[in-house]
């Protein structure tokens, strides 16, 4: 049924079908009042969309942005050009770039880069293209720097201390510069920011080092997301096809922080588990910090169900655990799928029909008229608007009951009641 015939059915049981006491409007705002309490009391229907993250976006990551990595000790401070937009608490995948989108000079034999590119001397590159490299570059053929006459400029030769190649032409297409260096492993990977300025990150280190400057890649994975906007209660949460567990932050800071068991386990690739061959160790405080725990993604954190935003757990570390394809040359990140109760929204036409599943379009009639009832006037009867707000939340009970279809609420074929077995084990 659209508004109009639920409408309809309201005034007919209401003996007012030319509005004397009951105008449409009022109506309508009963049906679409009635709507919004079988929605939260059923938790049906439910929708499907993609988490956002920080950033606004639906992707499991966010965009890059290149900036200076500098050491002191145990502090990584990245220097970006321009404000990046970080918030303390991120977290930050930081690598070391592979590429950067470079543009030739013909006239001075100079490459420019998009970003600060880190060269040496002799430091080693090799260069590729979407369309065609500047003539005088090969695909595929190792250059040497030779000089760099600034952050974002050099130039190159085919051999250590050669002379500059000869380049004639600016080619057609994005070119690219591939870098052919590694970083210590020390700066990189998920790192969660600690303090932040406009341009400045900076975040903490394993282990004390010595490092000089260099131009590092970062994008922000969460930690936390916000659910849909046509969602007002999350049910579930995937990723890559997976449910993902809901926990609390209440349940992993008792099970972190549970004395009874934390002195006798051992941690692995494979989690934690009991020490049979040391006895407890009561003067270090050990309690696993599970907001710095590492690993595929294998639940979400909500502190209730209505909550705007999650965090994922543990944080993803692999490429594995945030590419659609980790070998991929051109990478797609994964995505939080949500799945929940919609807001729901007035219906804005007599033609307009309500999610909610016709099915059940009854008891939006017995919802409407339980509102109509108390409508403060000669003809408001609280006793049928009870009655009616009776058969209201059975129908509604009826189909939270009903619409969580699973194998056993199902009676026909192969799930027919007499084949099934239980066996108690």
């Amino acid at each position: 049924m659209n508004r109009k015939d639920i409408r309809e059915r309201v005034e007919s049981a209401l003996q007012d079908e030319e509005n004397r006491h009951w105008s449409d409007r009022e109506i309508n705002r009963y049906i679409d009042d009635a709507i919004t309490e079988f929605t939260r009391i059923a938790r049906h229907p439910q929708v499907e969309g993609d988490a956002t993250n920080p950033g606004g976006t639906t992707p499991l990551g966010e965009a890059t942005k290149t900036g200076t990595l500098t050491v002191d000790g145990k502090t990584a401070t990245v220097t970006f050009s321009s404000s990046h937009g970080y918030s303390s608490g991120d977290v930050l995948s930081v690598h070391t770039p592979s590429y950067f989108l470079v543009t030739a000079v013909a006239s001075t034999d100079v490459v420019t880069s998009d970003g600060w590119h880190g060269f040496s001397v002799n430091d080693t590159v090799t260069f590729s293209s979407s369309g065609t490299l500047p003539t005088g570059i090969s695909s595929g053929t190792t250059y040497y720097i030779l000089t760099t006459p600034s952050t974002t400029s050099f130039t190159i030769g085919t051999a250590e201390g050669g002379s500059t190649l000869d380049i004639t032409g600016t080619g057609s297409g994005v070119h690219k510069v591939i870098v052919n260096r590694t970083q210590d492993s020390t700066f990189l990977g998920p790192k969660i920011v600690l303090k932040v300025s406009e341009t400045k990150v900076t975040y903490s280190l394993s282990s004390s080092v010595s490092a000089g400057t260099s131009p590092v890649s970062t994008f922000r994975i969460g930690p936390t997301y916000t659910k849909p906007s046509t969602i007002a209660e999350v049910a579930s949460v995937s990723i890559n096809g997976r449910e993902l567990a809901v926990y609390t932050e209440s349940q992993l800071n008792a099970a972190a922080s549970s004395r009874g068991t934390r002195h006798f386990m051992l941690e692995s690739s494979m989690g934690f588990h009991p020490n049979a061959f040391s006895s407890p160790v009561n003067s270090t405080d050990n309690t696993p910090k599970w907001r710095e725990q590492y690993g595929p993604i294998e639940g979400v954190i909500f502190n209730n169900r209505t909550s705007d935003t999650f965090r994922i757990y543990p944080l993803p570390k692999e490429n594995a655990d945030i590419y659609e394809d980790k070998d991929a040359t051109t990478k797609v990140f994964l995505t939080l799928k949500v799945r929940g109760v919609p807001i729901t929204t007035s219906l804005a036409s007599d033609t307009s029909s309500p999610t909610v599943n016709a099915y059940w379009h009854e008891a939006l009639v017995f919802g409407a008229l339980e509102r109509a009832w108390l409508k403060e006037s000669k003809v408001q009867n609280v006793e049928k608007s009870q009655m009616y707000r009776m058969k209201f939340i059975e129908q509604a009970n009826e189909a939270k009951r009903m619409e969580g279809m699973s194998s056993g609420s199902i009676s026909e074929g192969r799930n027919r009641g007499s084949m099934t077995i239980n066996r108690y084990l």
